[in-house]
């Protein structure tokens, strides 16, 4: 593997400071379910209440690929903000490089066994198959893109600090007909791991693979920033929401009506 992608073994990726902390711990429906026979084949699931199959939005944690775990998103604002809406959310272990004798392939197939998990279970879930969206940090960001290009079933992808591995983990994939991507890129040059000029390569080659691709940024790298009162977790769930065809303030979302 390129040494400039091996970096990420040795650089940690951002989790303590992510853009979605700050909520109240939710506890998920179902904690530690065995999607494999791995240890960290492990996933936790918060089932929305929906008297109709849900979307979903599958968690990837960062660490480059050597550290992080699965509890991340128990304080992010996804959980309190979008689970009353409607959505369901899972998060997801996966084994680390030490585990698969650094074979980065090895972890993204093993995150591929978990979303083939979720979509066995999906009538049992009350998971909308047509409508999954996977998401990821840092090293999370990659896991999601590859599997966007390596699924047949993932419906819009989402990525928080576009790292290092970008050249290697994803554009020999990407193809068109790849769901839309949604990249959020915080930092500048200056961030060795995270530069903007991964985020840039990406949504070039989406352009040229005719793949939709949002990218936006800070004062830091000069892309596009949010618009005014948008979070990046709420851009990304209207990105979601209008791949999949939704109003995310339709209250027919989370329940539908109590008959009178």
């Amino acid at each position: 593997m390129n040494c400039g992608i091996c970096l990420l073994t040795v650089i940690t990726a951002f989790i303590s400071w992510l853009p979605f902390a700050g909520a109240g711990q939710v506890k998920p429906t179902f904690s530690d379910v065995a999607y494999g026979e791995h240890e960290r084949n492990k996933l936790d699931f918060w089932k929305a209440e929906s008297s109709k199959p849900a979307p979903l939005v599958v968690i990837f944690h960062g660490g480059g690929f050597s550290k992080g775990d699965k509890s991340i998103i128990s304080g992010w604002k996804f959980l309190d903000g979008y689970l009353p809406k409607g959505v369901s959310f899972a998060s997801v272990n996966y084994p680390f490089l030490q585990h698969t004798n650094n074979d980065y392939l090895e972890i993204m197939k093993h995150c591929r066994k978990a979303m083939d998990f979720i979509v066995a279970n999906a009538k049992k879930w009350n998971i909308d198959k047509t409508r999954i969206a996977v998401y990821g940090s840092s090293a999370g960001a990659l896991i999601a893109e590859w599997l966007g290009c390596n699924t047949t079933y993932v419906s819009a992808v989402g990525a928080y600090q576009q790292p290092m591995g970008t050249a290697e983990l994803v554009l020999p994939y990407l193809k068109p007909g790849c769901p839309p991507v949604y990249i959020f890129q915080s930092s500048g040059t200056e961030d060795l791991l995270h530069n903007s000029k991964y985020a840039s390569m990406l949504k070039e080659a989406c352009d040229e693979k005719n793949v939709e691709c949002q990218l936006w940024g800070s004062q830091k790298n000069g892309f596009t920033r949010l618009p005014g009162g948008k979070s990046p977790t709420n851009l990304m769930m209207d990105f979601c929401f209008k791949v999949w065809k939704m109003n995310p303030d339709d209250q027919l979302l989370k329940v539908d009506r109590v008959k009178e």
